[in-house]
């Protein structure tokens, strides 16, 4: 059964932050003073990139962000800091950073997730990404319980430099995957043992289902509440078995990440539509009967995203999630490899999740920034 998810939403607040070095100075973010468009209009693409050829090969389509102040408005408590040439009195980068509260190893930590570390290329090699985490540090070293976190291609070496230098390391890989919603594909059929089950979608569910996950949020109202008009809808399909008459359940849930970016193709500059994934899981006691119960869902969102004209879907996990064996449906897109890089604010909770390595990270769909789509040669 297909069912959709409708919920309300909330508004944020931002705080501040100074920092000097040089002709360059950080500042917090004013809406008085700076233009939106001059931030978003920054080249995202790292130095390793190019809109034509790169190690990934050539670039198909990437998106963009409409408004560079939107994912920073996706948790109530944010930040948004700008950097500034005094000499020139012009911005010349910003990073953004959301404030939430997640569970990791059982108990509740604040996450200060950085994204959107942005600097413009004429001014790249100068450490601005270097001000900007040493700036987001300052400000929770003394916080217990803070953790600071960001994602960085494995290819993006300044990222990896600039963070290591305020002692953020890694903490586990992840993977962007990805397919074009070309046409619909074939359903598979639900073995005749089994019959479909009408169930009300209570989303309670998704503290059952990702208990043994880390960086869940504390309550996914932040999700369901505060974000309600980004999450779109939520796909479940339930069996029962009548021989064991054991229960079993997927789900899938869309992000509308229109809303936030705009994924053009880079052939014909033609804005392209796109959602991601998220909450993605499988339950039941037969790993077997749950794959193809997760498979049978996972068809009929992509059938039912290209009748509404979806042109590409995406998703992200961590190498440990037992649902990532499922992705991408369909071929045709690079797989593209991640790092999480993080800074617990004590050696006991480093070493603590450390030792739950093996556990799956929950996908956080906020966390998801610039989407690159190169074409899979195999």
């Amino acid at each position: 059964m297909i069912m959709l998810a409708i919920t309300t939403t909330t508004t944020t607040t931002t705080t501040t932050t100074t920092a000097t070095m040089s002709r360059f100075i950080l500042r917090e973010f004013s809406k008085e003073k700076d233009d939106l468009k001059v931030i978003s209009s920054i080249p995202r693409l790292p130095n390793t990139h190019n809109n034509n050829n790169n190690n990934n090969g050539v670039l198909e389509g990437m998106s963009h962000p409409i408004d560079f102040n939107i994912r920073p408005t996706l948790t109530r408590n944010n930040k948004i800091v700008v950097a500034e040439d005094v000499h020139q009195q012009q911005t010349i980068g910003a990073y953004a950073c959301n404030i939430k509260d997640m569970i990791i190893c059982g108990e509740k930590k604040t996450v200060y997730y950085v994204f959107d570390v942005n600097v413009h290329p004429e001014y790249r090699g100068h450490s601005i990404s270097s001000m900007f985490f040493r700036d987001i540090h300052q400000a929770v070293k003394d916080r217990q319980s803070s953790i600071i976190v960001a994602s960085t291609s494995k290819s993006n070496t300044p990222i990896k430099k600039a963070t290591a230098n305020v002692e953020m390391q890694p903490q586990y890989d992840q993977y962007q995957m990805a397919w074009r919603l070309d046409q619909p594909v074939i359903v598979d059929v639900i073995p005749h043992k089994m019959k479909k089950k009408d169930v009300v979608v209570e989303f309670t569910k998704w503290d059952n289902a990702f208990k043994q996950y880390n960086f869940i949020p504390s309550n996914f109202s932040d999700i369901l509440v505060d974000n309600e008009k980004y999450h779109e809808s939520t796909f479940m399909a339930t069996i029962k078995r009548d021989e064991d008459s054991q229960c079993y359940e997927a789900s899938i849930s869309v992000w509308n990440q229109d809303l936030i970016f705009t994924l053009k193709n880079n052939q014909n500059e033609e804005t392209q539509k796109h959602r991601q994934l998220y909450c993605c899981y499988s339950l039941g006691k037969d790993q077997q009967v749950r794959d193809q119960l997760f498979r049978y869902l996972l068809q009929r969102v992509h059938n039912e995203l290209y009748s509404k004209g979806i042109n590409y879907v995406f998703a992200g996990f961590s190498m440990t999630d037992p649902i990532r064996h499922h992705f991408p449906l369909v071929s045709g897109i690079k797989t593209l490899e991640f790092t999480s890089v993080a800074r617990f604010s004590s050696v006991g909770e480093h070493n603590q999740f450390r030792l739950q390595s093996s556990y799956p990270i929950w996908n956080d769909p906020r966390d998801y920034g610039i989407l690159m789509l190169y074409p899979d040669e195999q």
